[in-house]
């Protein structure tokens, strides 16, 4: 018996020495390529692309390991191959196509994840004068369809290809996934699955998209509070000529799936950008399953951190506070004004529609108080608000963050509320 334990112990010993000595190997390696990256300064181009003091141009793969050590590397060269990104790729004309698929002014580009790592990969048969996304899957020029798990499906073109539910795809009246035939059964049984995890709707739940403004369009998901009241929580999505940008994510977690499955059917685009407002749950509950999905997620480095503190889900990665940017014609301007609701609440500006995102940082005509005032700090509240108002003035629309957003008149609203919460505190 004695013998027994002891063997026993030697092997948990071994486990131990072993999962030790595996976590010191990749800490060295952590440090080895940080030192690397520290000494080549790199620096966002745009997407997943990045410049080094030296002219390399790479590919941000984040490698995720068991033990918890995350190591960064920048890869210079496209997938099996010798070639250098700076070589072939021309950052003046390249653009995200959504669904991992880029393209510039000679070449489409799938860029793959595979092993814990990214690689960018040429399509050497794709136009990138007609190419567009198709499904949440696929891309295809009018000749060809590809698939970013394995690149260009072979026997398949446009015409006859009907894209289904996760990566399967139709042709005719039968079932594929990644070039292999599967059975009808095989692909509703995985659409069943699929739908039972991601679309399960509780009574009187569910999502409501309503159009504000030519391409803006306002979605509402529900969430139940401790009261068991469902109290709505409103997050917006902009289409460019290409895909869509999405602003926060449902509060519902249920609803991710049917979120891109109604955007789909509506306007046949997919999500190719997404962002949090402030790093409550009610805006990041959804980045893990986007990014899971192979949508980029982006949030500030402010919202970031104090995502990590608070254990919420965080976007992949890190764009400016203080910023506009333009996707596919599509001009934005992303605005830190201080701390309010949240401490890095941000505020959304479109110049061209007037079209003012507020989130929860601007409150709901029909809201009668401030709401949850957890992370809130009311007095640098009202003096960021002020900013707002000034920096952004007469607004077409403004979108809260919760309960109706039909009204202009929000922003006073909140000024008011603010005022008078703060007078009744001093």
């Amino acid at each position: 018996m004695k013998k027994a334990a002891l063997t026993v112990l030697i092997a948990l010993l071994a486990v131990l020495i072993h999962a030790q000595t595996k976590v010191e190997q990749l800490t060295t390696a952590k440090k080895k390529s940080d030192s690397i990256n520290l000494t080549k300064n790199w620096q966002l181009i745009k997407h997943n692309l990045y410049l080094a003091n030296n002219g390399d141009i790479g590919c941000k793969s984040l490698e995720y390991t068991d033990v918890g050590v995350t190591i960064v590397n920048y890869v210079c060269t496209f997938f099996e191959s010798e070639i250098q990104l700076k070589d072939k790729i021309d950052t003046s004309s390249f653009i995200s196509v959504g669904n991992q698929f880029f393209k510039d002014k000679k070449y489409v580009y799938l860029q793959r994840n595979i092993g814990g790592g990214s690689w960018f990969e040429i399509l050497n048969n794709a136009n990138p004068k007609d190419f567009d996304t198709l499904g949440y899957c696929f891309g295809k020029d009018k000749k060809h369809v590809y698939s970013n798990q394995i690149g260009k499906l072979e026997n398949v073109s446009p015409e006859n290809f009907q894209a289904q539910e996760g990566c399967y795809y139709k042709i005719g009246n039968n079932y594929f996934q990644n070039n292999q035939p599967v059975t009808e059964s095989e692909y509703f049984n995985f659409k069943y699955s699929y739908i039972h995890n991601y679309t399960y709707k509780p009574k009187g739940n569910g999502i409501t998209i309503k159009k504000v403004s030519d391409n803006f369009y306002v979605y509402t998901t529900f969430r139940a509070l401790d009261n068991g009241q469902l109290f709505s929580s409103n997050g917006m999505y902009v289409l460019t000529d290409r895909a869509v940008l999405l602003f926060d994510t449902p509060w519902d977690t249920t609803q991710f799936f049917p979120l891109l499955d109604s955007i789909w059917n509506k306007h046949e685009k997919s999500v190719s950008f997404c962002m949090p407002t402030h790093s409550h749950d009610d805006r990041t509950a959804g980045l893990a399953y986007f990014k899971k999905v192979k949508i980029p997620t982006y949030s500030t480095k402010r919202i970031h951190e104090n995502s990590l503190l608070k254990g919420e889900k965080v976007a992949e990665y890190r764009i400016s506070e203080d910023t506009t940017i333009t996707i596919d014609g599509v001009t934005f301007e992303i605005y830190y004004p201080g701390p309010g609701h949240a401490p890095d609440n941000i505020v959304v500006w479109f110049p061209k529609e007037k079209v003012l995102y507020g989130g929860c940082f601007v409150k709901s005509v029909s809201s009668n108080s401030l709401g949850n005032l957890e992370d809130a700090d009311t007095k640098e509240w009202l003096k960021s608000l002020n900013k707002v108002i000034e920096k952004f003035p007469n607004p077409n629309f403004v979108i809260t963050g919760h309960q109706s957003f039909e009204s202009t008149k929000a922003l006073k609203h909140t000024q008011k509320l603010l005022k008078k919460f703060n007078k009744k505190h001093e």
